[in-house]
């Protein structure tokens, strides 16, 4: 196993930072506002999860984001949630090229360093053995972490 450095195109890197700075403002004062209404509140209750799953949500966006940077121009272009029912309220799985993601595949795998470079080590392990080409494992650990096997 090795370590595989994947460059992130300055503009896209100042995007993501940008997107990622205004994102940790956003939840750090709709984390401030959840506390202090659960402060004043009369009625001590358990907070809400509601907020911790918004921040995961959040988080794997941003990771996303990374790994397809063209994502980061569509986000703050067209303020995408990259959820299930984002797809299905925009009716992008039951109209035939209407889906926005499939009309940009084309950008997103080319900006997609990480994927290229996945691409490129696959290829180095095709090996034709007897007319079937041998399998290859892939697991991934994280969305940064893959041990290929």
């Amino acid at each position: 196993m090795r370590d595989v450095n994947c460059f992130i195109i300055k503009k896209y890197k100042n995007m993501h930072a940008e997107l990622e700075s205004k994102t940790a403002r956003r939840i750090k004062k709709e984390l401030k506002t959840r506390i202090n209404a659960w402060v004043k509140s009369e009625e001590k209750k358990f907070m809400s999860m509601f907020f911790f799953f918004n921040y995961v949500q959040t988080s794997w966006q941003l990771k996303l984001c990374v790994i397809f940077l063209y994502l980061i121009e569509l986000k703050i272009k067209h303020d995408l949630t990259f959820i299930w029912i984002e797809l299905v309220q925009n009716k992008w799985l039951t109209v035939v090229n209407n889906c926005f993601y499939d009309n940009n595949v084309k950008k997103l795998y080319e900006l997609s360093n990480k994927l290229q470079r996945v691409i490129k080590i696959l290829n180095k392990f095709i090996i034709i053995k007897n007319d079937q080409k041998e399998r290859i494992l892939i697991m991934f650990f994280s969305s940064i972490i893959a041990k290929i096997v």
